[in-house]
């Protein structure tokens, strides 16, 4: 119909008035139909007037031939209106469709506004009538991971219906969810499967590439990420991987394309962010500051307009959680193995680095960053009328039972790197007692520098993009540690400084405080075999070193000038 055409083209343009002006010298001649309740809908949408938008949806739904997009604006206004159960019995009907592009839209929809019950639901009934659509598998994937339901995914593994014929996106996506749980080897297995089915699926060479970097392999690392960067030259990530990698040699086809990307005014926001933060690395490996620090100002802007995190309220979580912790009774006993020693820092202050140290030692096993104690902490304590109610001996058991699980070959002791554990620290006195604990200390401007200058994967430490809630956090933590080593004095203190301008002296005092015998091993972390699963990758890589230390200086003027009172503190 030519006027419904005239309607959603001014709908398109923004022109909701003349959308309107249309529909009703169309009603003066003609009578209602599908096409153009919908298209009332659609404007009244637009308008957020989501019960007038409904009422024409339901309307439309009336007559026999109705748009295709209808169920699609039904199931978008429900959600509006916080309708989820209509949105849900909308969406379900929407997955017995035939119509593809109207499931991907339906389903990506569903993942944009988070509502990953109801997409769980939609592509597992449209899987069902769908069985070999790798897009809708992927999909799935997707959303099990973002909504946290790892475990679901990896069910998925043994469902030998959802794993006939797959493609090289569905393995990409298996290799994601088991990269999330830390089974390195599988997902490295899946990556490689991906590529025997796709050579030039450039998302599976770099997450091959990211899995060869962090187990030392940079060489080949680097070799795919660039394989990735000719297969599809417009994809960010790579760049940023590469210019974050000390061992790699910019090339000038390469900073030319990163500079294009840039400037191109359709790139995605995600990919500007990359994009953003790959130019501070570069110009920062060409000494020009100035330029550096633009870029640098920029991408993190751009994150922590994005992210809108509220520092304010994750605070008060964390001390509530603090003091709920206090109320919890302490457990005498502490004749528990293995023996958990947990790290304790800022991020970026050297947490890394320690726990590869103390790991390269033949009875401590690597935990890496564990979130045992605060999925535990939910589970077996609750609060009931003002008051704590749980057991920690209870917790104290299982926390130790999945201990053993994680140990490859019955090493007495693990560490645990997890930086927000210091929010931890009174929990950890109580109900584990014959734990060790380190804390690890950086000069406080390379810390705030070096979270300034990194873009961290996910969600993850979304404080670190903007000074002021960056700073709030290290006060936050300054308090806690003040208190709790006012209480317990006798917990050492690492001065990241000392430590790599005098490894041999202070990595023995450390393995002598964990009561451990001494080995040469802990001299080099390097050859640590586990896994780098943080930005510290190719520095640890590198061996002991001290071109960590007043990183941030060549700086100091340029952040004066931004953000004055960071520098005051």
């Amino acid at each position: 119909m030519e006027t419904a055409a005239l309607i959603s083209k001014a709908i398109t343009s923004g022109d909701l008035k003349g959308a309107r002006k249309l529909v009703s010298n169309y009603l003066e001649d003609y009578s209602v139909d599908a096409d153009i309740e919908h298209l009332s809908g659609v404007i009244y949408q637009n308008e957020m007037d989501y019960e007038k938008a409904k009422t024409c949806f339901l309307n439309a739904a009336k007559y026999e031939n109705t748009p295709v997009v209808l169920r699609l604006n039904l199931l978008k206004t429900h959600v509006a209106l916080k309708e989820l159960q209509d949105a849900a019995e909308v969406a379900r009907e929407i997955a017995e469709s035939d119509n593809r592009a109207l499931l991907y839209a339906a389903g990506d929809y569903l993942m944009v506004v988070r509502q990953y019950e109801i997409a769980e639901t939609f592509f597992r009934i449209a899987i069902k009538k769908h069985p070999f659509d790798n897009k809708l598998k992927s999909k799935l994937l997707q959303t099990l991971r973002r909504s946290t339901q790892v475990a679901k995914a990896l069910e998925l593994l043994s469902d030998k219906e959802f794993v006939t014929r797959i493609d090289s996106d569905v393995l990409f996506e298996l290799a994601v969810t088991l990269m999330e749980v830390r089974q390195d080897r599988l997902a490295e297995d899946m990556y490689k499967k991906a590529l025997e089915i796709d050579p030039n699926h450039s998302a599976a060479l770099t997450g091959l590439a990211v899995i060869l970097i962090q187990n030392g392999e940079n060489e080949g690392g680097i070799n795919l990420l660039e394989r990735a960067m000719e297969i599809d030259e417009n994809d960010t990530r790579p760049y940023l991987l590469l210019t974050n990698n000390s061992k790699y040699k910019p090339k000038k086809e390469h900073e030319d394309q990163l500079m294009k990307l840039y400037c191109s005014p359709d790139l995605p926001v995600s990919n500007r962010i990359e994009a953003t933060f790959a130019l501070f690395n570069l110009f920062h490996r060409k000494n020009d500051h100035k330029a550096a620090f633009k870029y640098l100002i920029e991408a993190n802007h751009l994150v922590d307009e994005r992210l809108d995190y509220d520092i304010d309220e994750d605070l008060e979580n964390l001390r509530f959680r603090k003091q709920f912790a206090e109320s919890i009774e302490y457990v005498k006993e502490k004749s528990a193995c293995p023996i958990p020693i947990f790290i304790v820092g800022l991020p970026r202050s050297g947490t890394t680095l320690l726990e590869k140290i103390i790991t390269n030692h033949s009875e401590v096993a690597s935990g890496e960053e564990l979130m045992l104690l605060p999925n535990m902490l939910a589970r077996h304590f609750v609060m009931e009328g003002g008051e704590v109610k749980g057991s920690s001996k209870l917790m104290r058991d299982e926390y130790f039972a999945k201990l053993k699980m994680l140990l490859p070959g019955g090493e007495e002791y693990i560490c645990d790197k997890m930086p927000f554990n210091f929010n931890n620290l009174f929990l950890i006195k109580k109900i584990l007692p014959e734990s060790k604990i380190l804390v690890i200390e950086r000069n406080r401007y390379d810390v705030l520098f070096s979270n300034f200058s990194i873009l961290y994967a996910g969600a993850a430490l979304p404080f670190s993009y903007n000074v002021d809630k960056l700073l709030k956090y290290c006060k936050n933590y300054d308090a806690v540690i003040a208190e709790f080593r006012d209480k317990y004095p006798d917990t050492p203190i690492i001065k990241y400084e000392s430590l790599v301008s005098d490894p041999d002296a202070h990595i023995r005092q450390i393995i002598n405080y964990l009561g451990l015998k001494w080995e040469e091993g802990c001299l080099s972390p390097e050859k640590n075999s586990s896994s780098i699963r943080t930005a510290s990758a190719t520095q640890i890589r590198s061996g002991i070193n001290k071109q960590g230390i007043d990183r941030w200086a060549v700086y100091k003027d340029l952040m004066q000038e931004h953000a004055g009172h960071m520098m005051n503190e």
